[in-house]
């Protein structure tokens, strides 16, 4: 783009010169004509470079919109095999409880009761690994939502998580999409602060007609002051770096606003969208 603003100036330039040079009266017809043909030229060479930038900005908009697409039907793949794999494991904890209650009965009757409280503190602890921690009233984004969440505090980091009900306005792939991105690079900067630095806040709140999503995560250095744009510092740009194009567009699609600030080691995400 900035090559065409280029280009664009050298042509006027050259086309002004042109002009002066046409108003003066000791010009030949030949030189005239020259001059004639290369002002023709220079507005034929324009009109192709506009209709070559026209192409080439509308194949890299259909590009960043194919890789939103990607990335829904990426979370739809997630929340099927949420799904498959949130009931295979409510079959696998039917099956313990019957074998627990076997247990405990077996315990209580011999008066070990020590080990009856273990056993249950045991089975407790590997059903608070499956709880919910958030419900928004749509299956779809709480699968997304729960899923992000539960992985990071399995990688030790500190869930804090609120919600409002009511997300309606919004369609609801478009939200798995934006808060599946902001989640996994929260918890992508999250994981490489120190244990006990580890923090991801998640606030959805709902005001005069708008969804605010807030995501704040830990960072083990400040991430504005030398990129404020968010681009990709990976090496494999052909797979990364979609992300916040992604939340950006889906922003732009519900003309709202995006704004990322850093506080108290923390980095902000605070998403606007219009329902």
């Amino acid at each position: 783009m900035v090559f065409h603003h280029y280009n664009f100036s050298v042509s006027f330039l050259s086309l002004a010169a042109i002009q002066i040079t046409l108003q003066k009266n000791d010009l030949s017809e030949q030189y005239i004509g020259v001059l004639m043909v290369a002002e023709l030229g220079l507005i034929l060479i324009n009109i192709i470079c506009f209709f070559m930038m026209s192409i080439l900005s509308n194949s890299h908009k259909a590009a960043e919109e194919l890789s939103v697409l990607k990335q829904q039907d990426e979370m739809r793949k997630q929340y099927a095999e949420n799904v498959k794999y949130r009931y295979d494991e409510i079959r696998q904890i039917r099956h313990d409880m019957k074998q627990s209650y076997t247990v405990n009965e077996t315990l209580l009757s011999e008066n070990r009761t020590s080990d009856a409280m273990e056993y249950i503190r045991a089975g407790k602890s590997a059903i608070t690994k499956t709880e919910v921690l958030v419900d928004v009233g749509n299956d779809f984004v709480n699968s997304i939502l729960n899923s992000k969440l539960t992985a990071a505090k399995q990688l030790g980091i500190e869930v804090i998580c609120s919600s409002v009900k009511d997300i309606s306005g919004i369609e609801a792939v478009d939200l798995c999409t934006l808060l599946g991105n902001l989640l996994d690079n929260a918890i992508e900067a999250a994981e490489q602060c120190l244990p006990e630095n580890r923090l991801i806040e998640v606030k959805i709140t709902s005001f005069d007609g708008k969804l605010i999503i807030q995501v704040a995560n830990s960072i083990k250095h400040s991430v504005l002051n030398g990129n404020k744009e968010l681009k990709s510092t990976k090496s494999d740009l052909s797979e990364h770096g979609f992300g916040v194009k992604s939340i950006r567009l889906i922003v732009k699609k519900y003309q709202g606003s995006v704004k990322y600030f850093e506080d108290d080691n923390l980095l902000n995400c605070r998403v606007i969208l219009y329902r």
